[in-house]
């Protein structure tokens, strides 16, 4: 009898301690669990860089009570890690978005540059959509594309790199701003001067026909945006090309702007550049307009111009006037698809084409180099005749002003001045994204009673990008240093300046 009790008892409490270990091992192994758990997370966030205090890792208690308290301090542990690496994950996730912008921009200037074939960075993308990260795992895998749109940056940058030192090794034009994404750009805006950031609004005509020490220094010095040639600053092809290297060779930051007006016919600089004039358009075939757009687009690149301030898109003026020799027609539906083309096939060889004169010398028989011509059009009949082209004419460069009075449309102010002509209608109405330059100020300053300081802070505060100097009504370095106060005191609109620095800039990255 008492052999079968203690059988009994023996079976009791090996039964029990059968299932303790059974109980024990289910907890057990979510203890273990729970410790993977956290060396996963442990491991992602060291991949992260995301500081974390290591814990001690224990071995399970053989007491379930304490192994369940052990099991659950485990849990509470990787809860609090995972939700860092997961917070963490939403700006990385912010982080690679922004990467592949950044990329895709590089990858649409190494098409711009033709380097395109075999791209390393050709399947990245502006459009990279992550969802916000739920675990960590999700974390890792978004951290893998960051990590793999950063490979492709270096990639790209240094394709580009390479580009720009072969250039420069063969004497050509290379520009310092090939590379630069959207973000760099700013960050270039913010490590500028006040002086500097003047000087990319001025635009200058030149005397020298050869660069020298101590043209070379004046340019250094000044760091305008762009200089424009004039007839008198070209011989032949061989000088120009040379003085086009020695002015962009004045600015290691910012390439410059080298503009000149070449229309054909009347009013040309390059005088073997024999491809026709404006006024001839309307009798060619939008073939021909191309090829003569795309020969005129080498001539001057060759030389080293990439802005021409051409084509002339004012309507021709049934009543006469001095701008009909320069016009393509009355017609706005034929200047828009003539202009069109040639805006198109020119810039295809990398020079600027510039849209002249905004909003309209058609309107009106008189000549703006000498008096400010007052045009008494509605908007309504300026938006259904004039305004055509200007609103019509995509992804051209450029935009000039001319220097007009449309009293109905602004009273207050000729449109070199107007921040409703050239910031409600052309910037906002008209949805115009690239530069907006004025024609020379010092027809304006002849044709009108307003001073230099005045002229600038409002032609700056209504929207205007570059300010064309041919004629000078003070010193180059006098005009840098009234916009330059004038940006150290806030009378030109910050918003404004910082506006236009990064607009100019962006195009300036396309200069090829």
């Amino acid at each position: 009898m008492d052999s079968n009790k203690y059988k009994l008892l023996a079976g009791i409490v090996g039964t029990i301690l059968g299932l303790y270990l059974i109980v024990w091992g289910f907890f057990a192994v979510q203890f273990e669990t729970s410790k993977n758990t956290y060396r996963e997370n442990l491991n992602i966030a060291t991949a992260l860089l995301l500081p974390v205090q290591e814990s001690v890792l224990k071995s399970p208690n053989l007491w379930v009570p304490l192994l369940l308290s052990d099991t659950q301090i485990q849990k509470n542990t990787n809860n609090e890690i995972e939700a860092k690496i997961v917070q963490m994950g939403k700006q990385i996730k912010e982080e690679a978005i922004l990467i592949a912008k950044d990329n895709a921009e590089l990858d649409r200037q190494i098409n711009n540059l033709g380097l395109s074939d075999n791209s390393p960075t050709e399947d990245s993308s502006a459009t990279l959509k992550l969802d916000d990260p739920k675990n960590s795992a999700e974390v890792l895998s978004i951290f893998d594309k960051k990590t793999e749109e950063i490979r492709n940056q270096e990639l790209a940058k240094a394709r580009i790199h390479e580009y720009y030192l072969l250039q420069k090794s063969e004497g050509k034009f290379a520009n310092p701003l090939w590379g630069y994404t959207d973000r760099e750009l700013l960050g270039l805006t913010d490590n500028m001067t006040n002086r500097e950031k003047a000087g990319q609004f001025l635009i200058f005509s030149i005397s020298e026909q050869n660069s020298n020490p101590s043209f070379v220094k004046s340019m250094t010095a000044l760091e305008p945006s762009g200089i424009i040639y004039m007839g008198y600053n070209v011989m032949n092809a061989k000088q120009l090309g040379n003085l086009s290297l020695a002015i962009q060779g004045t600015n290691e930051r910012i390439p410059l702007y080298i503009a000149t007006d070449q229309e054909g016919g009347l009013v040309k600089r390059i005088s073997w550049d024999m491809t026709a004039g404006q006024n001839t358009w309307n009798n060619m075939s939008l073939e021909d307009l191309c090829k003569q757009a795309k020969l005129r687009g080498n001539i001057l690149k060759d030389v080293g111009i990439n802005l021409n301030f051409s084509p002339v898109v004012d309507l021709t003026n049934p009543n006469g006037g001095f701008i009909n020799s320069r016009t393509i027609s009355a017609n706005p539906a034929e200047v828009v698809e003539k202009a069109q083309k040639y805006v198109d096939c020119l810039q295809g060889e990398g020079v600027g084409a510039t849209l002249k004169h905004y909003p309209g010398h058609g309107a009106t028989s008189e000549d703006s180099h000498y008096k400010l011509p007052i045009i008494d059009k509605t908007k309504a009949d300026w938006l259904n005749s004039d305004a055509i082209p200007f609103k019509s004419i995509l992804n051209t460069k450029a935009v000039m002003l001319g220097h007009l009075m449309f009293t109905q449309i602004d009273p207050n102010e000729p449109s070199t001045l107007s921040s409703i002509i050239v910031t409600d209608i052309l910037r906002k109405e008209f949805n115009y994204t690239g530069l907006i330059i004025t024609d020379d100020m010092d027809m304006l300053h002849s044709s009108m009673s307003v001073g230099v300081k005045e002229a600038m802070q409002r032609a700056v505060n209504a929207g205007v990008n570059q300010l064309l100097y041919v004629g000078y009504p003070k010193t180059k370095i006098e005009l840098l240093e009234i916009l330059t106060k004038m940006i150290d005191s806030g009378e030109v609109e910050p918003v404004r300046v910082q506006e236009s620095l990064l607009r100019v800039l962006t195009a300036k990255r396309d200069i090829i």
